[in-house]
């Protein structure tokens, strides 16, 4: 039987026959297949509301840090506003208070409709307005200072319907901030 230059054996291949895939080109479709189905699985799956909680005191308890470095970063004072359906950070400047807008990590944030949060300012519970929509001149409850300090003493609750999960952000003992997961 001749063999080619490449190391075919075309000629033991009848003229016109089909000829299949190699184990390769097989392995390869089922790795892409494999690959396309587990991603359409993990886009499909969501969140339970407590994961979706958790994932929410994460965010802010981070961003609430984030605040804190930045303000000693930049030496100026910076402020979280919190309503009942989200917060946003405001900066002082001369003129007052004024919404971070240019900043993508501290910008406005809305809350998922399930999740409530619920403010304590030196031990007293404070009443939330449905809307921080003028927080540049109502100014914030929580002041992330230049000198790193973080004023006034606080508790931040944050709860979600159909789900006994709880978190509290606070100030710390070891730390600037606490997040904390309540067993209820």
């Amino acid at each position: 039987m001749p063999i080619s230059a490449t190391g075919s054996d075309r000629a033991r291949r009848p003229p016109g026959a089909p000829r299949g895939f190699t184990l390769v080109e097989l392995l390869v479709v089922l790795l892409l297949i494999g690959l396309l189905v587990s991603l359409a699985v993990l886009s499909v799956r969501t969140a339970s509301p407590a994961e979706r909680l958790q994932e929410e005191a994460a965010r802010l308890y981070a961003r609430m840090d984030l605040a804190r470095e930045e303000a000693v970063l930049r030496a100026q004072s910076l402020g979280l506003a919190v309503d009942r359906e989200g917060y946003r950070f405001l900066a002082l400047a001369e003129g007052g208070w004024s919404t971070l807008a240019d900043d993508r990590l501290l910008a406005a944030h809305r809350l998922p409709r399930d999740t409530r949060v619920e403010a304590a300012i030196d031990g007293v519970d404070i009443a939330l307005d449905e809307r921080a929509e003028d927080a540049d001149e109502r100014g914030p409850q929580i002041f992330f200072l230049a000198s790193g300090e973080i004023l006034p003493a606080f508790r931040l609750r944050l709860t979600a319907a159909e789900t006994d999960a709880e978190y509290v952000i606070a100030p710390g003992e070891e730390r600037w901030l606490e997040l904390i997961e309540v067993e209820r």
